[in-house]
């Protein structure tokens, strides 16, 4: 019986030692395992920040570009509307109607547009591109009338 005891004990104890070394080689590569987790996240804690940032750089960079052209077109687009302008006061320029042969009626300071706005008997100015003649009126013909003379 004591044999039989201590077979079993013997038995059992080389279960336990096997037990033991399974459980300390189990942690171990357990352990290993978590470490080399941890290796890979620590890893991409490194690396993706890095990689983030420089994608959020190159981000900003196009936008950049792409503002700096829709700023460049804007500014072209207004110097065109400018251009465009500036060709039309050259146009409406009283002086350059005078260079093409037009005269600019007055009275006192007041430019006249209308026939009805003047007198017969009136001293008017008429401004032509190199001068000024000073007139009086004799008579005024209306569109489709006969001449009115005083």
């Amino acid at each position: 019986m004591i044999l039989k005891l201590n077979y079993i004990l013997s038995v059992n104890r080389e279960n336990l030692l096997l037990t033991k070394q399974q459980i300390i080689n189990k942690g171990q590569q357990h352990l290993q395992n978590k470490q080399r987790d941890l290796l890979i996240i620590s890893r991409d804690l490194t690396t993706k920040p890095v990689i983030f940032n420089a994608k959020k750089l190159q981000d900003l960079i196009f936008q950049k570009e792409k503002l700096k052209e829709k700023c460049i077109d804007f500014i072209n687009k207004k110097v065109e509307l400018l251009k465009h302008f500036n060709e039309l006061l050259l146009i409406i320029n009283p002086v350059n109607t005078l260079k093409r042969g037009f005269a600019i009626v007055k009275k006192d300071t007041k430019i006249i547009t209308n026939l009805s706005e003047i007198k017969i008997g009136e001293t008017l100015n008429i401004q032509f591109y190199d001068g000024t003649v000073q007139t009086i009126v004799n008579n005024k013909i209306l569109k489709n009338e006969e001449t009115t003379n005083i």
